[in-house]
């Protein structure tokens, strides 16, 4: 998917300080419980000045989510068309989608938790994408039961629960905790493997048995360096 000027990542420096601002302020008290004077406020700027960039509140609301879960689509769709194996994918798809909620527990929190206050046509956009993010988990779980490498009974309801299972990190990970997030990349994805009961050649598939790229190389870094 090509990002249009509307979905760019934010550039210019008063508009990366007022989505810092905004990010933290609708992760702590929620979308509706932050007014366009509160985030005006934390960034010296009259409410005014404030609509000048952004807009209005929802506009900021959306370009926050456009922000990490586009590139996390895309990301995800480099994955499943590498030509890299089921179990290859599956792998890479929760490394990755722990590692960016693990980067980006705000925004990714706010992407998850705000949508209901989308209205119109930016809150069919983002219902679109994540039905698109996973529809592409549920056809990797089909190609590896079709090749006899996963036995999952019910995809749809698998990959949501694989998805809600990496998406949990954004409630408990912390960066000085006992294990890296690179660690937790990795044992959620021998986790996940283990959940669809995957085997290769008659023997259980590990995470460590798999040659797997780090999920930092799909360019997701080029998000703002703020939560």
């Amino acid at each position: 998917m090509e990002l249009s000027s509307r979905q760019k990542r934010f550039v210019n420096p008063t508009e990366e300080r007022i989505r810092e601002v905004a990010v933290r302020l609708f992760a702590q008290k929620g979308f509706q419980g932050t007014s366009i004077r509160d985030i005006a406020g934390e960034t010296g700027l009259t409410s005014s000045a404030l609509y000048y960039y952004i807009g209005a509140k929802e506009a900021l609301l959306l370009q926050i989510m456009r922000e990490v879960t586009v590139p996390l689509f895309e990301a995800a769709q480099k994955i499943v068309t590498g030509g890299i194996t089921p179990e290859e994918e599956l792998a890479s798809l929760v490394l990755l989608h722990v590692w960016v909620h693990g980067t980006y527990p705000l925004s990714t929190h706010i992407a998850h938790a705000e949508i209901q206050h989308l209205t119109g046509e930016a809150r069919q956009e983002m219902l679109d994408l994540r039905d698109r993010y996973e529809l592409l988990w549920r056809e990797v779980l089909k190609r590896g039961n079709d090749e006899g490498v996963f036995q999952v009974h019910k995809s749809r309801l698998a990959a949501i629960a694989l998805i809600e299972m990496c998406s949990g990190i954004t409630r408990w990970y912390r960066a000085d905790g006992e294990l890296t997030l690179h660690q937790l990349c990795q044992i959620h994805a021998d986790w996940a493997l283990g959940l669809v009961r995957a085997t290769r050649d008659g023997s259980p598939v590990r995470a460590t048995d798999l040659e797997l790229v780090d999920p930092a190389a799909y360019g997701l870094l080029a998000l703002t360096s703020g939560q």
